[in-house]
């Protein structure tokens, strides 16, 4: 009964230490995918700001209204 004690307990924690690196594998790929967003989002924010400073919206002109 103690050897089959044994090798379960061994299994089992050799499995914890399996899912335990699977889930750190796991958490930096997140962090890569958030760091890549992060990246896409603040390259998007400058592009749009230096957009803006070369040739800002036009004013709109209001047009006249031919009944009067």
């Amino acid at each position: 009964i103690e050897t089959k004690l044994r090798e379960e307990t061994k299994r089992l924690e050799q499995k914890l230490a399996e899912e335990q690196a699977a889930r750190v594998r796991t958490e930096e790929q997140a962090q890569l995918a958030q760091a890549k967003s992060n990246d896409e989002i603040r390259d998007l924010r400058e592009r749009l700001h230096r957009a803006e400073r070369v040739r800002p919206l036009p004013i709109p002109v209001p047009i006249p209204c031919p009944i009067l």
